[in-house]
């Protein structure tokens, strides 16, 4: 079975950055750079959670464009989202919506920088110039901050209690990642 792609490769004049599609995202309560798309249509981060289960198993990852960088980086995110929460030892929802939000806004590393995806790194570029590197920090906070709001929904049962099935992956690396 091949992994899964996302659907944005075939979208014409699509920006990117660093090798990262900037692709709209559906309205969200963080404010940011995002274009934003209808509420009907799916976008990456809805591609990323609805392919994460069967992306996760993969050890290699065919790139056919910029969206499968930023689909690889979403689904990068939303691991490290799950491992944070297990390690955390977060029992409730409200906790984990509290811990997402940090971690989500937290310092991090985009392309370029020597951390950045580690042992994945190399899939992606630095960007041209510092503002495109300040623009693409400013819509990665915001796909991130949306993503992890999206995730604590899933991760967490009706009752509050953590969902056995995804925090399963909590020990999962992702595509070889370290």
């Amino acid at each position: 079975m091949p992994a899964y792609h996302s659907k944005f490769n075939e979208t014409e004049g699509v920006r990117s950055i660093g090798g990262i599609a900037v692709l709209p995202i559906k309205a969200t309560a963080s404010k940011g750079v995002a274009t934003l798309a209808g509420e009907d249509e799916k976008d990456v981060i809805d591609e990323t959670l609805e392919y994460f289960r069967a992306n996760m198993l993969f050890t290699q990852f065919d790139i056919e464009g910029d969206a499968d960088r930023m689909l690889i980086y979403m689904t990068w995110f939303a691991s490290e989202c799950i491992q944070k929460i297990s390690a955390d030892k977060v029992s409730t929802k409200d906790e984990g919506i509290k811990v997402l939000h940090g971690f989500a806004n937290a310092k991090f590393q985009i392309p370029g920088d020597a951390n950045f995806l580690p042992g994945l790194g190399h899939f992606f570029e630095k960007p041209s110039s510092k503002s495109n590197a300040d623009f693409l920090k400013q819509y990665l906070t915001q796909c991130r901050t949306e993503c992890a709001a999206r995730l604590t929904e899933r991760i967490f049962n009706e009752d509050g209690t953590p969902n056995k099935w995804w925090m399963a992956y909590s020990k999962k690396k992702f595509m070889g990642s370290k």
